[in-house]
């Protein structure tokens, strides 16, 4: 079964790169901000790129990202709220393998009542041996 997944997720990983979704495909640029001057530069380039229709889009999409030089590396995104290193809750909605595969070093997930798990969350859950906890 799970070779299946496998093959499906690489399909679909290639049919969306085809397309340009592809989430792979991420460019990251690294923005150094020390002061006034590093603000206002920063600012004219997303200005000179947002000129760009195709980097604006890309943008937008997520496919080019901006990262603080100098800061820490970026917690979670918000679809994957991580409540402490070794835990992590979802209060309501659908739990996917990437929210799962986002939790790098939780070891217990709480979750509220009106959770669902996609099956292929509930594989990585129990590849990564994360206990599940439900709320009441």
């Amino acid at each position: 079964m799970s070779d299946i997944r496998a093959i499906v997720r690489e399909i679909l990983v290639e049919e969306l790169a085809r397309h340009g979704k592809g989430g792979s495909s991420v460019q990251r640029e690294r923005v150094r901000m020390r002061n006034d001057a590093d603000l206002n530069a920063f600012a004219l380039k997303v200005l000179d790129l947002a000129r760009d229709g195709d980097a604006a889009a890309r943008i937008r999409a997520g496919q080019l990202r901006f990262e603080l030089d100098g800061a820490p590396p970026a917690q979670a995104p918000r679809t994957a709220p991580v409540a402490a290193a070794q835990s992590a809750s979802f209060e309501r909605g659908l739990v996917t393998e990437k929210h799962i595969a986002r939790l790098e070093r939780a070891s217990s997930i709480r979750v509220g009542k009106a959770v669902c798990f996609t099956p292929l969350a509930k594989d990585e859950i129990r590849r990564k041996g994360i206990k599940v906890e439900r709320m009441s």
